[in-house]
């Protein structure tokens, strides 16, 4: 039973780290804002989002580089929900890892406490360290915890 754990969450993982990496635009500065760095002010529009509720996040692209046929795609792809101009919900979260700040290849990522999805349960205190782990180590975010 624990390798199934492991392959459901692994498999949930991967697939939000795809959207997340999924640069859907220029590619930005070509350096990730790591966590040291201090974070730009956030940007007045958001482009659209994406909401997987199957896996408990949620994608929100700001930067100005985004497409909206391209952004409605990929969620498409994903079987989430888009949403043009909208940001992501809420109610739920645990943290958000946001990427390239103040680039127009800026996004953030939302993870709930449905994260990873596919029935796994986790505590929000878990769901915060494996994803703040993933935004860090994988994606070179910037991690907030904050609702």
């Amino acid at each position: 039973m624990k390798w199934r754990f492991r392959s459901i969450r692994n498999r949930a993982t991967l697939v939000a780290t795809l959207l997340a990496l999924c640069a859907c635009a220029d590619g930005g500065s070509g350096s990730g804002p790591g966590v040291a760095q201090a974070a730009p002010a956030l940007p007045a529009a958001i482009a659209g989002s994406c909401n997987i509720a199957a896996t408990g996040n949620c994608t929100e692209w700001v930067g100005a580089s985004f497409k909206q046929l391209t952004m409605g795609r990929l969620c498409a792809s994903q079987k989430g929900v888009f949403s043009e101009g909208v940001a992501c919900p809420v109610e739920g979260r645990v943290g958000t890892c946001r990427r390239w700040a103040g680039t127009p290849s800026e996004s953030r990522f939302t993870y709930y406490v449905s994260f990873p999805g596919y029935g796994v349960k986790m505590t929000p205190a878990a769901i915060a360290k494996d994803a703040q782990d993933q935004c860090v180590r994988l994606m070179k975010g910037q991690w907030s915890s904050k609702p």
